[in-house]
């Protein structure tokens, strides 16, 4: 069962919505179906937690690459991405070199976050949000709606790809 929608206000940052505690900041709602809602509700319950990215612009996948890289360094992005990301990681530092190497390959073939969400959800959840870790990674790999789940340190984030029903 979904939950109502709610506006509130979070911290210094204005939230669009409230979905059973669940924050999603307004430049990373884009692309949440109904479904992948309740395929969240279902896998983590009632507890909050915070969406940090959905749906990605080739220019916005630039960035988080960047700023990946920067913090991570290029061999772990290297381990994060397939053929293509690693393609535009070659390019880094110049990000103008980055964007139009994503926009060469193809940008969901980069990453699914640049995929068409109506075919597919995926969605980035800050590890520090959860509470019980452990119960949650269990409940998503055991949900077979969940295509890929990827798990810090793989990731920086609890990486979710949810095909949508068509």
């Amino acid at each position: 069962m979904l939950c109502k929608l709610q506006i509130c206000k979070c911290f210094k940052l204005n939230c669009k919505f409230s979905l059973s505690g669940v924050t999603v900041y307004p430049q990373n709602n884009n692309g949440i179906s109904n479904y992948s809602r309740g395929v969240l509700n279902d896998d983590i319950g009632n507890s909050n937690y915070i969406i940090t990215s959905t749906t990605r612009t080739p220019a916005k996948q630039v960035d988080v690459m960047y700023n990946n890289i920067s913090k991570y360094g290029v061999n772990a992005q290297k381990e994060l991405y397939g053929t293509y990301g690693d393609q535009v990681i070659d390019m880094y530092p110049n990000k103008p070199l980055m964007l139009s190497k994503v926009n060469s390959v193809g940008p969901s073939r980069v990453s699914k976050h640049c995929g068409n969400p109506r075919i597919i959800n995926v969605i980035d959840i800050s590890p520090n949000s959860i509470r019980n870790r452990p119960a949650f990674e269990r409940r998503v790999r055991a949900d077979s709606r969940v295509s890929r789940f990827y798990t810090p340190p793989a990731d920086p984030a609890y990486h979710l790809e949810i095909p949508q029903p068509q």
